[in-house]
C-alpha cells in the first residue's frame, strides 16, 4: 500500500513540474492546450448524453405529454359543464378508450383450492 501512495506521489509531482516547466516557457501553448482538452472533453459528454438520453427520455417525454393532454381536457369539460351545464346535459359524451393492453397472469394455486375441485366418487 505504501508503494502506491508513492508512485502515485511521484506521478502527481512530475506532473505539477512538467505543467510549471511549461507555463513559464510557452503559456500560451499551455492555455490552447488545456482549453483543446477541455473542449475534447466537453463533446464526449455530450456525444454520451444525446445517444443515452434518446430512447429512453423519448418514450417517458411521450407518455408525460400524453398524460397533460388528456388532463387539460379533463379540466376544460369541468370548467365547461360548470359554465353551461343545460347544454352538457342534452349532449352525452363518449370517453375514448385507454390502450392499456392489461393482461391477468395466474400464479400457483393455494391448497384449498385443489381440495375445492376435485371430483367426488
Amino acid at each position: 500500500m505504501k508503494a502506491r501512495n508513492w508512485v502515485v506521489g511521484a506521478i502527481v509531482l512530475f506532473a505539477v513540474i512538467g505543467i510549471v516547466a511549461r507555463l513559464l516557457t510557452n503559456p500560451m501553448g499551455l492555455l490552447m492546450q488545456i482549453l483543446f482538452v477541455l473542449l475534447f472533453i466537453a463533446g464526449i459528454f455530450f456525444l454520451f448524453r444525446f445517444f443515452t438520453r434518446k430512447s429512453n427520455h423519448h418514450s417517458n417525454q411521450n407518455a408525460f405529454a400524453k398524460a397533460a393532454r388528456q388532463s387539460k381536457k379533463r379540466f376544460k369539460k369541468k370548467k365547461n359543464a360548470k359554465s353551461s351545464t343545460a347544454i352538457s346535459a342534452r349532449k352525452k359524451t363518449f370517453r375514448k378508450k385507454s390502450n392499456a393492453h392489461l393482461t391477468v397472469i395466474e400464479g400457483k394455486k393455494g391448497k384449498k383450492d385443489k381440495k375445492k375441485n376435485r371430483a367426488i366418487f
